[in-house]
């Protein structure tokens, strides 16, 4: 059986999950909350999600250099030039490793 819901409005996912055997995907921040009593996490360390985002500007107006910073930011994170130490800043030299 398959049931998928896409409605989280007023914990009801959260109370489908803890009245059934279903399993349910949602940050830990959500378990603390009042619709998240009865619930507990899985551990998924190794876990990684997808999804598809986009940007949104208003036409023809020039971005302030900090959201034009989070955008190049972005557009590297979907490209996986982002590692393990983070982004690499512009003009900052990133320490040798041993």
């Amino acid at each position: 059986m398959t049931v998928e819901v896409s409605n989280t409005a007023g914990g009801q996912l959260n109370r489908l999950v803890a009245q059934s055997d279903l399993v349910s995907i949602m940050s830990e921040s959500q378990l603390g909350m009042a619709s998240g009593q009865g619930l507990a996490p899985l551990p998924m360390a190794e876990a990684r999600f997808t999804r598809t985002i986009g940007a949104l500007t208003r036409k023809g107006v020039a971005l302030p250099p900090l959201a034009q910073r989070f955008l190049e930011l972005l557009e590297e994170t979907a490209r996986g030039e982002v590692g393990p130490a983070g982004p690499a800043r512009r003009g900052a030299r990133r320490p040798a490793r041993a």
